[in-house]
């Protein structure tokens, strides 16, 4: 359940970008539709094509962010399995100086 949690995050940075993008695109177009069948309406298109682009960019820039946070995620998840492995081997490594030293440290003195 809490397993790779790093490609979750991005794959929720996905969903949220493409929702944002799809809405801020929809309200902008309504707005452009509403305001092109009303009288003056040229504030309200100006105001959906401003939603539609500004919106859009808030988007991306947001879903970037919390992109970068579950790539920083795996990242380091991979880094500690890196770090856990090198530690492994040197624990291998070291079993014979470390048995030597216990045994040097059990025998009578003389």
């Amino acid at each position: 359940m809490l397993g790779n949690t790093g490609s979750r995050i991005k794959k929720i940075s996905q969903a949220i970008n493409l929702l944002g993008i799809l809405l801020s695109l929809g309200f902008g177009v309504a707005l452009i539709i509403i305001g092109a069948d009303a009288v003056g309406g040229e504030t309200l298109i100006i105001t959906g094509i401003a939603i539609g682009v500004v919106g859009s960019i808030l988007s991306w820039i947001s879903s970037l962010v919390l992109f970068a946070y579950g790539d920083m995620a795996e990242n380091v998840h991979a880094m500690a399995s890196i770090m856990v492995k090198n530690e492994m081997k040197k624990m291998k490594t070291n079993k014979p100086q470390i048995r030597r030293k216990q045994a040097q440290q059990k025998a009578p003195e003389m």
